[in-house]
């Protein structure tokens, strides 16, 4: 595991994690006032979380991100 795939794994894994700790503000919030604090980091900062994900995973300088994105391996098209 490279440095750069830490940086993405830890991205991801925070997105996840406000994601999932808004799911749980939401469920125990009484009102739906405080239901409305809950939500917000979910749809703002886990977004951005991900995007600075796809940004660290896309924007390196090592070789292997000079390579065409058909050659990604989450790549759908089929090279051929």
């Amino acid at each position: 595991m490279s440095l750069r795939d830490g940086v993405v794994a830890v991205f991801l894994g925070l997105g996840v994690l406000v994601t999932l700790l808004s799911v749980v503000g939401v469920i125990v919030s009484r009102n739906v006032y405080q239901r409305l604090h809950f939500v917000t980091p979910g749809a703002v900062l886990a977004p951005l979380l991900v995007a600075a994900a796809v940004v660290a995973k896309r924007h390196s300088t090592s070789a292997d991100s000079r390579r065409s994105p058909r050659s990604w391996p989450w790549s759908c098209s089929d090279p051929s």
